[in-house]
């Protein structure tokens, strides 16, 4: 499934963050920087 953008993509619809194309959305926008920096700080378990 390709994800040309979020607004694409049906309101409830669960994407696994696991996708490729959601993965580099999510990653890889800054827009999306702090949930990036919560997400790292909770894998090695440190403060964020």
């Amino acid at each position: 499934m390709a994800i040309s953008s979020l607004s694409d993509v049906e309101p409830n619809k669960f994407i696994p963050l696991n996708n490729p194309d959601m993965f580099n959305k999510v990653f890889s926008d800054e827009e999306h920087i702090g949930l990036l920096e919560y997400f790292i700080s909770h894998i090695l378990k440190i403060p964020l």
